[in-house]
C-alpha cells in the first residue's frame, strides 16, 4: 500500500521532490535529447534504459520525451519525484499518445519483441505502464519495491557503465542477481517478463501517468 504524502506510486520517497533534487541530463547516444530525472539511482537507471530505448526500439525525441513535473492531477505520480519518465508519447504515426492501446499498436513490428527483452533484461528495475489496465505505453519509471533496495545498486554495477551506458547488446557482466534467480523460478515463469504479470495484477484497475 502507497503511503500518501510520504512515497509515490511506485514506493520511491519523498513522493515529491523539487527541481533542485533532479538531475538534467542527456541520453547517452542520444544527446539531442534532455531528461530531468531524480538524482542518484534513478538517474543512473533511467538514463540508461532511455539510451536502450533509443538504441534497440526507435531513436528518441526530445519534444515528447520528459521526466520530472512539478504538477500532477493524480497526487502519487511517480513524475512528481523523477522517477517516471514518458519516452516518445506521440506513437509511431505521431498522431495519438501511446496510451490506451495494444502493445501491438503502440510498437508495431518487432519492436513490441524488442521491449519486452530490454525490459526482461533490466529485471523489474525498470517498469512500464503498458501493463498497468490504462495501458500506458509511453510510461516508463523506476521499479516496484527498488527504492532503498541493496539489489537496485547491484544492478547498476554489474550491468551500467561509468560512461552512462548499460551492457545491454554491448558486452559486459551479465551475472543474474540473487533476487532474480529465486523469483523466477519461485512464480513459475520463465523470463522476468512473466514475472511482471503479478505486479500487473496487483495494480490492475489503477490510474497512474
Amino acid at each position: 500500500m502507497v503511503i500518501k504524502g510520504v512515497e509515490s506510486e511506485n514506493g520511491w520517497r519523498p513522493a515529491k521532490v523539487s527541481q533542485a533534487q533532479c538531475q538534467w541530463g542527456k541520453v547517452p547516444g542520444a544527446e539531442h535529447v534532455s531528461l530531468q530525472i531524480l538524482k542518484g539511482e534513478p538517474y543512473t537507471m533511467m538514463m540508461a534504459f532511455a539510451a536502450d530505448y533509443h538504441a534497440n526500439i526507435e531513436p528518441l525525441r526530445d519534444e515528447d520525451s520528459a521526466c520530472w513535473t512539478p504538477t500532477n492531477t493524480v497526487d502519487t505520480s511517480n513524475h512528481l519525484n523523477g522517477t517516471g519518465m514518458d519516452l516518445n508519447w506521440q506513437g509511431p504515426d505521431k498522431k495519438r499518445f501511446r496510451l490506451g492501446i495494444t502493445k501491438e499498436q503502440a510498437y508495431p513490428g518487432q519492436k513490441a519483441r524488442e521491449l519486452d527483452l530490454l525490459l526482461d533484461w533490466y529485471e523489474g528495475m525498470i517498469f512500464c505502464g503498458g501493463e498497468w489496465s490504462i495501458k500506458d505505453w509511453m510510461h516508463f519509471q523506476m521499479g516496484y519495491g527498488t527504492w532503498n533496495n541493496p539489489l537496485t545498486a547491484d544492478f547498476i554495477r554489474r550491468k551500467i557503465r561509468p560512461d552512462g551506458f548499460s551492457t545491454y547488446r554491448r558486452g559486459g557482466s551479465q551475472t543474474p542477481s540473487p533476487a532474480r534467480k529465486l523469483v523466477v523460478p519461485a512464480t513459475g515463469g520463465t523470463t522476468w517478463a512473466d514475472v511482471s504479470q503479478y505486479q500487473a495484477t496487483v495494480i490492475d484497475g489503477a490510474k497512474y501517468p
